[in-house]
């Protein structure tokens, strides 16, 4: 059990929000572990923009409304910087000129290996968020990728303190 005055910080993955809307968590028990979630004070719910170019993308007018306000009333963290740069100098002022190279977070470059469409940046960003928990209903490209033992190895690297759960999973977990 989490102790007294100790707030877990929870990265909210775009599925949980999409299948809330379109009313497809067809198993009761996740569905009543989120509004546990909710109840929780302890609880620090968040997500990053990137969530918010997912929600654009969404046809159906009713959802993509709904996923935009749901995005402006959730709690954000600071998008991190991918790249960085390495070497050289930059002069940004009047004459844009740079000597060195761009270079790619390495955790970055771990993750995008495992993970497709857009969750590497969503799990990118939890952890340089300091998430305890990366919270998904996605089983086809998050939950049980995680399973395979190479990519358990990759993550224990990339990300030694987050744990990837879906909502009832949370709930047993704090």
């Amino acid at each position: 059990m989490v102790k007294e005055n100790k707030i877990i910080k929870v990265y909210i993955d775009n599925c949980v929000f999409s299948k809330l809307l379109r009313n497809t968590i067809n198993d009761k028990e996740q569905l009543k572990a989120l509004e546990k979630i909710y109840d929780c004070d302890y609880i620090d719910l968040v997500v990053s923009e990137e969530i918010f170019k997912e929600f654009v993308k969404t046809k159906e007018d009713n959802i993509r409304i709904a996923l935009k306000l749901f995005y402006k009333l959730i709690k954000k963290i600071d998008t991190a910087n991918i790249i960085r740069f390495e070497g050289g100098f930059s002069v940004p002022f009047s004459f844009p000129f740079n000597v060195g190279k761009v270079v790619k977070d390495e955790i970055f470059l771990r993750l995008k290996k495992i993970f497709k469409n857009g969750d590497e940046a969503h799990i990118y960003n939890a952890i340089k968020a300091d998430c305890k928990y990366f919270l998904t209903l996605d089983r086809k490209t998050i939950l049980n990728i995680i399973k395979k033992d190479s990519v358990s190895i990759v993550l224990k690297e990339a990300c030694p303190d987050m744990q990837f759960v879906d909502p009832k999973t949370l709930l047993e977990k704090i």
